[in-house]
C-alpha cells in the first residue's frame, strides 16, 4: 500500500483530479497492525492456507510411504519474515497426529535447535516433516527484492529450504537415508482448483467496497476485510487511511505460537479455519482444461509522462 499512498499524496501535491483507493492483496497476510484492528486478513491468504492444508495431507501420505529411505521431508513455503503461510499446515492436521515441525520465523529459531528437534521426532516416529518459509533466517540473506524485503536466498544462492536440508544431512541424523527438500514456487498462489471459495467471494466484495469508498469518501483509503465478533465467522468491509496502513507489517501474534516456536496454537486454527471454506471452488472447464477470463485492455487517457521502472533508471 506504500505505492498507493505515494500516488495519492503526489496527486494532491500536483493538484490532479485522481482518486486512489487501495485493495489489499497479499498471500503473506502480513499487511496491517499487530492487533488486527485495521484488517482481519487479506485476500489471497485463505486460498494459500487451503493450498497448504492440502499439501501437508499429501506430504504426510508421501512420508508414510518413503520414510524407510527418506525419513525427513523439508517443505519450503512462500513468505517473508512472517509465518502465516507455514502455520496454515496445522489446518490439515488439527488433531496433531503427524510428526510435524512448523518453524515459525517470528521466533528466530537457531538451525542447531531445529536439527535437535528433528532428531527427537525421528526417535519417536521414525519420520519427520519440517515446514518453513522462504524468509526463515539461518544465515545472512543474499539480497533484497524491489521493496526491500529479503529475497529468500542465502549468501550461497540456495533457498533457505535447501540450506536447512543440506545442514540436516550433514548431521547424519538418521541411518535410514537423507532428508528431501521440496521448495514450492509460484504454484502456491496460482492454482485456481485449490482456491478457497470463501476467499474468492471476499476478494470480490472487498474490491466492490473499494469502488464504493472511491465514490463516497474520495482518495487516500484502503478497503479492508473485518471479522464480526461471535462464534460463527462473518466478515464485513471497512476502510483505513493509506497513511496509516502504508508500510505496515504484522507478524503472527506471539500467543498463537507455541513456546518452543515449532507450532501454532488452537487459537490460530480458530482464526484461519473459516478462511479456507468447506467447499471446492468452481473452476470453469473447456475440453477438460481450465477456461480463464480475459479483459479488454481499455485504458484511461494518459496524463503522466513516460514511466521508467526503478531498476532501469540510471
Amino acid at each position: 500500500m506504500d505505492t498507493a499512498n505515494k500516488v495519492s499524496l503526489l496527486a494532491k501535491e500536483k493538484d490532479l483530479d485522481l482518486t486512489v483507493v487501495g485493495i489489499p492483496k497479499t498471500v503473506d497476510n502480513d499487511l496491517g497492525d499487530q492487533e488486527m484492528t485495521y484488517c482481519d486478513h487479506t485476500p489471497g491468504y485463505g486460498s494459500i492456507a487451503r493450498h497448504w492444508a492440502y499439501l501437508i495431507q499429501n506430504a504426510n501420505e508421501e512420508s508414510l510411504g518413503c520414510c524407510t529411505h527418506n525419513p525427513v521431508i523439508v517443505m519450503e513455503a512462500m513468505g517473508r519474515g512472517t509465518g502465516f503461510i507455514p502455520a496454515a499446515v496445522r489446518l490439515g492436521d488439527p488433531n496433531r497426529e503427524m510428526p510435524l515441525l512448523v518453524a515459525m520465523p517470528e521466533k528466530k529459531i537457531p538451525i542447531e535447535q531445529i536439527a535437535d528437534i528433528v532428531s527427537d521426532k525421528l526417535k519417536q516416529h521414525g519420520r519427520c516433516i519440517v515446514v518453513m518459509n522462504a524468509g526463515q533466517e539461518f544465515e545472512p540473506c543474499g539480497g533484497k527484492d524491489a521493496f526491500g524485503h529479503p529475497d529468500g536466498l542465502t549468501v550461497s544462492g540456495r533457498t533457505q529450504g535447501l540450506f536447512l536440508t543440506s545442514y540436516l544431512n550433514s548431521k547424519n541424523l538418521s541411518k535410514y537415508g537423507p532428508a528431501l527438500c521440496n521448495a514450492w514456487g509460484i504454484e502456491q498462489r496460482m492454482v485456481s482448483a485449490l482456491a478457497s471459495k470463501v476467499d474468492r467471494e471476499e476478494a470480490f466484495l472487498v474490491a466492490r467496497h473499494a469502488v464504493e469508498i472511491a465514490l463516497k469518501d474520495g482518495t487516500g483509503w484502503m478497503s479492508t476485510i473485518e471479522r464480526k465478533s461471535g462464534e460463527t465467522y462473518q466478515a464485513y468491509y471497512d476502510k483505513v487511511a493509506l497513511t496509516v496502513i502504508a508500510n505496515s507489517i504484522r507478524e503472527v501474534p506471539n500467543d498463537w505460537i507455541t513456546e518452543d516456536g515449532f507450532d501454532v496454537t488452537d487459537d490460530f486454527v480458530k482464526y484461519a479455519k473459516p478462511l479456507i471454506g468447506n467447499e471446492w471452488a468452481e473452476v470453469p472447464l473447456e475440453g477438460g482444461v481450465q477456461r480463464f477470463a480475459r479483459f479488454k485492455k481499455i485504458f484511461a487517457e494518459k496524463r503522466c509522462k513516460e514511466y521508467v521502472p526503478m531498476m532501469y533508471r540510471l
